[in-house]
């Protein structure tokens, strides 16, 4: 299953949804990279339109690792 095809599913199911949603929470929250980094490589990521980018640096993961931990998919 593709990355585009599993997050339709996670947009049609409201736990998965809140299932995703807490588990960038989490990482945001344990991520202990230095902020001024992490602000430097987001605003980079906003400006390239990077979306995997975007992610990394507010928690250090892609969507697609993101998915892996919260659902423990193989995709």
């Amino acid at each position: 299953m593709s990355i585009n095809e599993r997050l339709l599913q996670i947009i049609e199911n409201e736990d998965d949804c809140e299932c995703l949603a807490l588990e960038v929470s989490r990482q945001i929250f344990t991520d202990d990279e230095n902020p001024v980094k992490r602000g430097r490589t987001l605003a980079r990521a906003y400006l390239d339109g990077d979306i995997n980018g975007i992610l990394n640096a507010l928690c250090g993961w892609d969507m697609e690792s993101l998915i892996k931990l919260a659902f423990n998919d193989e995709m």
